[in-house]
């Protein structure tokens, strides 16, 4: 140990034993005392104050690779490469050491001891104690550092001491100090003072007289404002101003401190601006600007900080945009911009940052992507975009890149996590709330232990076989993370394990208000006793469960225990033959599971599906008895020896796949389940089910009885229809005399040859009417009749031998309730049915129907020749799809009526969609809308040009109500956009990836109430008008990857 760093560890024993040591302030105390000593400065090279620092901070890891100093905490994923300041401690037998090597140069005054044994003690700590009289004491004539710890009624008269002229370093936090005294002044030699907490508005102006001071922590005073004198400090180096909520502002020659590098407003919350010109603090290195809530915008000079490597914004939250020179910022390290609600974040500019290395974009509303670019940071570490809700693409490129360890995607949407947590598990790299276990490199222990100074509401651990130790695990202490409510425990299917995955499960025991749990890949036989107990530790909040790969499990914990899980899935156990008493007792069990799913549990034969169904006296059954009471959803798959005994639980939605015991039992008749049904005085299992789905290859389709189905069939009060891949039951299932009144959802895909089945929809559909004698006039007057809680939906896809002719003219004679309809993939379909007579219709969808060239009235609206002037088509539709048409040349958007007419004489004509919301055109190159535009207040146009090229009927009057229009995949030209000229009262207008456009269309100026203009993925557009300044209700301009060569007026 050199000299020099023999000095600096003897200093820390002047900190009490036990206490956390702040980094931050050691490097300073150290550099005030003249203990770290620049080794050029006799060179006549100047000193420079970051370097300075520097050399310290070499000091504290040289202390930390001789284990005199510890890390106050592990460190962890975002702290290691955020630069924030880390705690450090000393164990008692080394702090014992450092107060020998000290020896009389440190003196401690307590209660045990109230006098001073030393003749000319160099450091000082008074830690609670009421010793007045320390200022009169002569030995501490040579006193250099003063440390005042707990002290809050002590009144010491520091500033007017023998050892006052002396004084170097001054820490005073632990006084109640209502003022500091002008006298302070008298402190000539003093580096380094502490007055965090002080209770004064004020100053005073004799602060400026320290010219030697370097360090200044007024931490959570009460001042208001800053003396002029302050910036007479030249060699500041460091200024803690923060939690000073009376802060209004900073003087303006502030920026003449050119030798400070650290500077912290956090929470500074009355703060509104910053000086306008930084170009002074040329030596800044770290800026704080955290929870200044008041603060709208930053000076335009902020770019002139060559130096800044840490800049922290997080919770401005009236910030809206950062100076265009922020892009300059060559050397900037670290960035957090978390929680900014309103701030517009030039993420086209993100990738000139080159240096940076940690970046927080955490909940930041505005974010909705990321361009390519932003790949180019080669350096990055770190990306923190949790909580991002409107986040909907990232780059392809982003989840590849080998630099960044860590992404923390926890709260955005799945679309945008998935991606990326397949890309970086297969590369090894961390994106939290995933988390690969991996062991690290030089260790004997895994990176897990990087995990315990996180905070997380969602965590997901993989490959838990690599976790070295059961402490490792114990380490993160998961029974107290209060905040965790989803976790997962994923291990590796055989592989070698270096801890037992029973004694592991141990360790992680999740908190009691863990809301969603995932195990995975466990391989031992019996759960540890937390799990076996399940109820007791999540009783009241765990909802959701699921338990899938245990090939040695034999048994299962007590899951009925878990009042409030609504959803339970169970997967692969093939050691698993029985279910019954681990699911419920005879108090009511899982009494608000909604959804139960059954997968790959090929060895499962039995399962007891009433509560007192597992009891030996049948005298013991009662009408409650069913299992799941609430159940709503019931998938079995690949379950292929399951039977249900006594009978299958009630549930409104079924779905069997592959498991052909249970579709038997099922569809099949089954005297045991009605027997039962007498008995218990219980109605059918079946009476509540109103959707049903059966899937499976032809080896595998249940074979039924013809009367069976029928039996079941009989019972179902069924709602929902879905087939795939099973011939003939639909067929059956069809058949007249079976009970189908609530049929309002039907769907039927995939089945080539269908002609038998169309043939008898129209039959079938008799019986889901009380009447066909109603006339449509009379079914208009009326209010729709749709089933509560339910959303009519009809389905028509992928028919390829059958142009649907006859029976689909007829759909809307028998399902008047439909809400939606859906029609896609059909090559044959070369006419619509008169689908505008549906009076409960809000939502059609028309995809990928060749031969459909033109729509008009005569199809969608049953024909122009009408005898009822009452009528009004499509009286509810809100929302209108038009996807993939590509030989659609028109659509006709009026419709004739028959008595009413204009001053000539003529019929007047009506919009088709009189009540649209939403108009969407996808994919319809060719179509033209004749004679002018429909009435919709949001329009989405992609890759349909003549839509935006034609030219319309001025007098026609639909484009008035639009609102907002978005325009993608456009290749017109800027001055070919004629549709913008109709849609004057458009206020939101998206413009994305028209690639062609070399200039904004010049229409746009037509657009006087524009409130809102974005162009993104423009790659043509290199400049914007001059005339965008026209536009003077516009306060919303976003240009996102675009390469604009230069602004107006430049």
């Amino acid at each position: 140990m050199t000299p020099r760093l023999k000095l600096c560890f003897a200093y820390c024993a002047s900190f009490a034993k036990g206490c956390e040591i702040d980094r931050e302030e050691l490097c300073h105390q150290w550099i005030a005392l003249g203990l770290i000593v620049n080794p050029w400065k006799n060179q006549g090279i100047i000193e420079n104050p970051g370097k300075t620092k520097r050399l310290a901070e070499e000091n504290i890891r040289e202390l930390l690779d001789m284990s005199f100093l510890q890390d106050s905490g592990p460190s962890s994923v975002t702290m290691r490469s955020s630069g924030a300041p880390a705690k450090l401690k000393m164990h008692d037998l080394v702090h014992d050491l450092a107060t020998l090597v000290c020896d009389d140069e440190l003196v401690i005054f307590n209660e045990e001891n109230m006098l001073c044994t030393h003749d000319s003690p160099r450091y000082a700590m008074v830690f609670a104690c009421e010793k007045e009289n320390l200022h009169k004491i002569n030995q501490l004539a040579g006193l250099r550092a003063l440390h005042i710890k707990d002290c809050p009624t002590l009144k010491l008269k520091w500033y007017n001491s023998s050892f006052a002229k002396r004084l170097q370093v001054l820490d005073i936090s632990g006084l109640h100090i209502e003022k500091l005294p002008s006298l302070i002044g008298n402190l000539m030699q003093l580096r380094y003072l502490n007055a965090s907490g002080i209770q004064c508005k004020e100053l005073p102006k004799a602060i400026g007289t320290l010219s030697k001071l370097q360090y200044l922590n007024l931490h959570g005073s009460t001042i208001s404002k800053l003396p002029d004198s302050v910036t007479k400090l030249g060699q500041l180096m460091h200024l803690d101003i923060s939690d000073c909520k009376n802060l209004q502002a900073l003087p303006s020659s502030f920026c003449q401190l050119n030798c400070l590098c650290f500077f912290c407003l956090k929470n500074c919350y009355q703060l509104c601006s910053l000086p306008d010109d930084l170009a002074g603090l040329q030596n800044l290195e770290n800026l704080n600007l955290s929870g200044c809530s008041c603060l709208c915008m930053l000076p335009e000079s902020l770019g002139v900080l060559k130096k800044l490597k840490k800049l922290d914004l997080s919770g401005c939250l009236k910030l809206t945009k950062l100076p265009d020179s922020f892009v300059r910022l060559a050397g900037l390290q670290y960035l957090d911009i978390s929680s900014c609600s309103e701030l517009n974040i030039p993420v086209d500019g993100l990738n000139k940052l080159l240096g940076l290395n940690y970046l927080d974009m955490s909940s930041c509303p505005k974010l909705v992507g990321l361009p390519e670019e932003f790949c180019d940071l080669e350096h990055l570490h770190t990306l923190n975009l949790s909580d991002c809700s409107q986040l909907g693409n990232l780059p392809q490129r982003l989840g590849q890149m080998k630099s960044v360890r860590f992404i923390l995607l926890d709260g955005c949407a799945e679309s945008v996590r998935k991606p990326i947590l397949q890309h970086r598990l297969g590369a090894g790299l961390q994106s939290l709330p995933a988390f690969v276990i991996e062991a690290q490199v030089g260790s004997i222990r895994s990176n897990i232990t990087q995990l315990e100074q996180e905070k997380f509401s969602e965590l997901e651990l993989y490959r838990l076989e690599n976790v070295r130790e059961v402490d490792e695990a114990e380490a993160l202490k998961m029974p107290a993370r209060s905040g965790l409510h989803s976790l997962g425990l994923m291990w590796t299917l055989n592989v070698g394990r270096f801890v037992e995955d029973e004694a592991l499960l141990q360790a992680l025991e999740p908190p009691e208000n863990l809301q969603k749990f995932r195990v995975q890949g466990y391989m031992g036989e019996r759960f540890p006793k937390w799990n076996v107990e399940i109820g007791s530790f999540c009783r009241g909040q765990l909802h959701e469960l699921g338990l899938m790969h245990f090939p040695m499990c034999t048994s299962l914990p007590q899951l009925g225990q878990l009042a409030n899980l609504k959803k339970l899935h169970l997967c692969r156990m093939p050691k698993i033959r029985r279910l019954g008493r681990e699911l419920g007792d005879d108090t009511g069990a899982l009494k608000n599971l909604q959804s139960f799913t059954l997968e790959y549990m090929e060895n499962l034969d039995k399962w007891c599906t009433t509560a007192s169904a597992s009891s030996q006296h049948q005298h013991q059954l009662r009408p409650e008895g069913f299992m799941f009471p609430s159940l709503q959803e019931l998938n079995i798959y690949h379950c292929p020896r399951l039977t249900m005994i006594p009978c299958p639980p009630r549930s409104i939605d079924w779905e069997v796949r592959a498991s052909s015991r249970a579709s038997q039992q099922l569809l099949g008749k089954d005297e045991a389940m009605q027997s039962l049904a007498e008995y218990m005085g219980l109605q059918c299992p079946f009476s509540y089910t109103t959707e049903l789905h059966v899937n499976g290859s032809s080896s595998s389709s249940p074979h039924l009885p013809s009367d069976g189905w029928k039996f079941n069939a009989s019972l179902i009060t069924l709602s929902d229809l879905g087939t795939s891949d099973c011939c003939g039951l639909i067929d059956t299932l069809l058949a007249k005399g079976n009970n189908m009144q609530c049929l309002i959802n039907l769907e039927i895909s995939g089945i080539e040859d269908t002609r038998s089945l169309l043939e008898q929809v129209e039959t079938v559909a008799y019986y889901t009417r009380s009447s066909l004698a109603k006339s449509w006039p009379d079914l208009f007057l009326q209010q729709p009749i749709v089933n509560s809680g339910a959303s009519p939906h009809f389905l028509v896809s992928g028919f390829a031998s059958c142009a649907l002719n006859g029976w689909i003219d007829k759909v809307t004679s028998f399902l008047g309730n439909l809400i939606r309809i859906n029609m896609e993939d059909l090559p044959m379909c070369d006419h619509l049915p008169p689908l505008g007579q549906l009076p409960a219709l809000q939502e059609l969808r028309l995809k990928g129907m060749p031969k459909i060239t033109r729509i008009d009235n005569r199809d969608l609206c049953g024909g122009s020749d009408r005898s009822s002037s009452s009528v009004l088509f499509f009286p509810r539709l809100k929302k209108f799809v038009l996807n993939d048409m590509r030989n659609l040349e028109e659509w006709v958007i009026t419709v004739s009526g028959s008595t009413s007419s204009d001053h000539c004489g003529r019929d007047r004509e009506e919009f088709m969609f009189p009540k649209l919301v939403k108009l969407t055109i996808w994919n319809c190159p060719e179509l033209n809308l004749k004679p002018g535009l429909p009435r919709a207040e949001e329009w989405d146009i992609n890759n349909s040009d003549r839509v935006i090229t034609s030219s319309y009927d001025i007098n026609s009057g639909g484009g008035e109500l639009a609102t907002v229009l978005q325009v993608l995949s456009c290749k017109v030209a800027p001055n070919n956009w004629k549709l913008l000229h109709h849609l004057p009262g458009i206020q939101n207008l998206a413009i994305v990836s028209c690639h062609g456009i070399q200039a904004l269309p010049e229409s746009i100026q037509s657009l006087s109430s524009l409130q809102s203009l974005t162009v993104s993925k423009c790659h043509g557009l290199k400049h914007l008008p001059e005339w965008l300044g026209d536009l003077t209700s516009l306060h919303s301009l976003m240009i996102v990857s675009c390469p604009l060569e230069f602004l107006p007026g430049e």
